[in-house]
């Protein structure tokens, strides 16, 4: 049996639908306004990431990069600066730790503890750990040393740890 005048019932082409993101308002407003991503975007309408970067490109829409944010990234904050231009700044050393240094030195005879050479102005060096905060200011755990030996003591060559102490093993003498 034939049928006759009977139409075939076709449904449109999938390329023949009109789509959203063929419409520059409609995606300048997704993409550009609700800064919505291009995976969104390509979710909602059930197209690929390709699908929409595509679309974008033809409708001359500005696209997003890792360099080029969208809105564009604040301004930097301006560089913390060092010594009185810090906002941390209180005024350099403090007297009394000036004094401490001036004990240390005088109990040491102006002369590093290390080498024996001798200087007015010889850097002071905590035996134990400021970070230990144990009595900073305490001459007995500080010892005069010149810059090349202190720079020694805090280096790598200083294998045995010597003129540093923890509280543990701190006896008092050097």
């Amino acid at each position: 049996m034939m049928r006759k005048n009977v139409k075939k019932v076709t449904s449109p082409r999938w390329s023949e639908i009109p789509k959203p993101f063929w419409n520059k308002e409609w995606l300048l407003q997704e993409y550009i306004i609700f800064e919505r991503e291009i995976q969104d975007i390509a979710g909602q309408c059930g197209v690929s990431r390709a699908a929409i970067l595509s679309s974008l490109k033809k409708l001359g829409v500005p696209i997003r990069t890792c360099r080029n944010h969208w809105p564009p990234p604040p301004k930097p904050l301006p560089p913390i600066g060092k010594g009185e231009n810090s906002p941390a700044w209180r005024g350099g050393l403090t007297q009394r730790w000036k004094n401490v240094q001036n004990v240390v030195r005088e109990r040491d005879n102006n002369s590093c503890r290390k080498c024996s050479a001798s200087s007015l102005n010889l850097p002071v060096h905590h035996i134990i750990s400021r970070r230990y905060r144990i009595e900073i200011f305490n001459p007995d755990y500080c010892i005069s040393l010149c810059k090349k030996c202190h720079s020694w003591v805090h280096g790598r060559e200083n294998i045995n740890f010597e003129f540093i102490a923890s509280p543990i093993d701190w006896g008092g003498k050097l």
